[in-house]
């Protein structure tokens, strides 16, 4: 089989006049008579877009074929768009933020009980949480986090790339949650770059920040979400 990513459109039941693409990519090394371990991305088209750094595609081939990670079935999904407004002045508006934000499991339902059985439709797909992954950025990777944390017994792995855990439709909440719930089976890679945090700060924050840093309170590897969600 040759590697193959092949676009499709998804129109939800759940909440009806929601519209999104994605992209299933198929490894060359994949047989069907053996389950394939499995990658949900989150803001799909950003991961495969050439113009972009991600290029996930060739990197999951890099990485089948050095045997670094068996053969691997990934969902690229993008956001739901709504593209027939109610009023006539509206435009079509993404569902980026509700869906990826907000700390309920609204979009899990979606993605494993409507979405990924039609994406994944005559593919052979482990089952074990320990070869299914979500992966996200920004938005995306709180709901990279979301999705495994509600569903643990179907994604093990989590890859974040500056996940938002900040109060974004209630995103702060995690860590009491995390504290306060019966532990969780799951990996989490955390990845951030001190560059894109404080792209988010305003000028008095800004000078906030470098007293503390200049003070010895604060090194800027320690720099994260959760500290400037009360900056």
């Amino acid at each position: 089989m040759v590697n193959k990513l092949t676009k499709r459109s998804f129109h939800r039941q759940i909440y009806g006049g929601v519209h999104r693409d994605y992209w299933v990519y198929i490894p060359e090394l994949y047989k069907g008579d053996t389950p394939a371990n499995l990658k949900v991305f989150q803001d799909g088209y950003y991961y495969i877009d050439e113009a972009k750094p991600m290029r996930a595609p060739q990197r999951i081939d890099k990485l089948i074929a050095s045997n670094k990670i068996p053969p691997t079935v990934c969902v690229f999904i993008n956001p739901g768009i709504i593209k027939e407004p109610t009023k006539a002045e509206h435009h079509p508006d993404t569902l980026r933020s509700i869906e990826y934000d907000s700390v309920n499991e609204q979009y899990t339902r979606i993605l494993i009980n409507e979405l990924l059985p039609e994406a994944l439709a005559g593919l052979n797909i482990s089952q074990n949480p320990k070869n299914r992954a979500t992966v996200g950025f920004s938005s995306g990777g709180i709901c990279a986090w979301s999705i495994a944390w509600f569903r643990p017994d179907l994604f093990g792995n989590v890859l974040s790339h500056c996940g938002s855990f900040v109060g974004i439709r209630g995103g702060g909440k995690f860590p009491y949650l995390i504290r306060n719930e019966y532990p969780k089976p799951i990996i989490f890679c955390l990845l951030r770059r001190y560059m894109y945090l404080i792209s988010y700060l305003s000028s008095s924050e800004l000078n906030h920040l470098k007293v503390i840093r200049t003070s010895g309170i604060l090194k800027p590897d320690w720099l994260n979400w959760p500290l400037f969600n009360h900056i």
